[in-house]
């Protein structure tokens, strides 16, 4: 389960990064979590069936997310994760290459926001926003591009 939720919170921070760089306030994302999504990516094998089925099915057809989520909701805890996961991937294939499906996925996640599966879906969308956010509040200097040691002020 820690290691799907990595997963979900890496690939939010990917999916997130190309447009905080356009405005230059993006959170530098964790190399590890980059080479872990990047190794994910081109081996399908490391996706389990019920993520790659709920991803594949939603990029076919974009209105079937209100049967997904009940779906979800009625599953065992680890089927839950893997098939928000599988939410995720859609979303993040849909951004790039089917623009009104993506617009129908977040119209839904927009208006059932109070779900349980689709707060845990945004909350992995959001998580990179979040991070950057915190990163003055919090000492977050990991996340910190000025430069000098942690210590000294920027």
């Amino acid at each position: 389960m820690t290691r799907v939720a990595f997963f979900l919170c890496a690939l939010a921070a990917l999916i997130s990064a190309p447009v905080a760089a356009q405005d230059g306030t993006a959170a530098k994302p964790d190399v590890n979590a980059q080479a872990y999504l990047a190794t994910a990516s081109r081996n399908e094998s490391d996706l389990s069936l019920q993520t790659r089925q709920t991803r594949d099915r939603l990029i076919h057809d974009p209105s079937q997310i209100a049967a997904v989520i009940e779906a979800a909701s009625a599953a065992s805890a680890k089927t839950r994760t893997e098939i928000e996961l599988g939410v995720v991937l859609a979303l993040e294939y849909l951004k790039r290459f089917d623009l009104p499906g993506y617009l129908a996925l977040i119209g839904y996640l927009t208006a059932h926001s109070d779900n349980p599966i689709v707060a845990d879906v945004n909350r992995a969308l959001n998580a990179p926003a979040q991070v950057g956010a915190a990163t003055g509040d919090v000492g977050g200097e990991a996340f910190s591009s000025g430069g000098g040691s942690p210590s000294s002020p920027q």
